[in-house]
C-alpha cells in the first residue's frame, strides 16, 4: 500500500463464490526513536550492512547505512529500539526473519570497529527461531531498550520484512 488513499480492485471471473476480506495496520517507526515515559509501547527496527575494514593489522567489521540490496554470504546487523513507560515488566520482542536470511548465534566471527555499538543486552532469555528472533525482557527499568543481533543473507531475491512488534506477555489486549 502507498501512503494515503489506496484503490482495492476485486475481480471475479467464471462461477462459484467471492471471499475476501481486508484489513490495515499502521506503523510508525519513528516513534520509539524520540519516544520515552509514555504508557504506550513503541517498536522501531533498522538494518546496517556490515563491511570488512583492516583497522591496524585486525579485521574488524563496520557497520554501513544499508540501502536495501544484499548477496548471499552479506552479513548485517539489525537494531530494534523499544521504547515506553518504565514500569512495563515482562516484554516479548519478536523479529520475524525476512525469507533468506537466518539469525547468528555466534557472533566473534565479526568483531565490530566500534564495538560500544554493540551494546549488551541484559534481558531475560533470546531465542533465535527459524521464522524470527525473540527477545525476552524482564523488566523495563529505563523504558528504554535497544536488541542487536546479526543475520547473514543466505539466499539471493527480493524480500519484505514483516514489522517487528512487543507485547506484554501477560498483559492481554495490549
Amino acid at each position: 500500500a502507498r501512503d494515503g488513499a489506496n484503490d482495492v480492485r476485486i475481480v471475479k471471473r467464471d462461477g462459484g463464490a467471492v471471499y475476501w476480506s481486508a484489513t490495515a495496520a499502521y506503523v510508525d517507526p519513528s516513534a520509539a526513536e524520540a519516544r520515552r515515559g509514555s504508557r504506550t509501547l513503541a517498536i522501531a527496527r533498522r538494518y546496517a550492512k556490515l563491511t570488512p575494514v583492516t583497522v591496524g593489522t585486525r579485521l574488524v567489521y563496520r557497520e554501513e547505512p544499508f540501502d536495501g540490496t544484499a548477496a548471499p554470504g552479506d552479513v548485517l546487523t539489525v537494531r530494534i529500539t523499544v521504547a515506553g513507560s518504565s514500569d512495563w515488566k515482562y516484554l516479548a520482542v519478536e523479529d520475524p526473519l525476512p525469507a533468506g536470511v537466518e539469525a547468528l548465534r555466534d557472533t566473534t566471527a565479526y568483531p565490530l570497529e566500534r564495538p560500544e555499538s554493540l551494546r549488551w543486552w541484559w534481558g531475560s532469555q533470546v531465542e533465535y527461531r527459524d521464522t524470527r528472533t525473540v527477545f525476552f525482557q524482564e523488566r523495563f527499568d529505563e523504558g528504554r531498550a535497544e536488541y542487536v543481533y546479526l543475520v547473514r543473507v543466505i539466499s539471493a531475491g527480493t524480500f519484505r520484512a514483516v514489522p517487528a512488534q512487543v507485547v506484554p506477555m501477560y498483559v492481554p489486549d495490549v
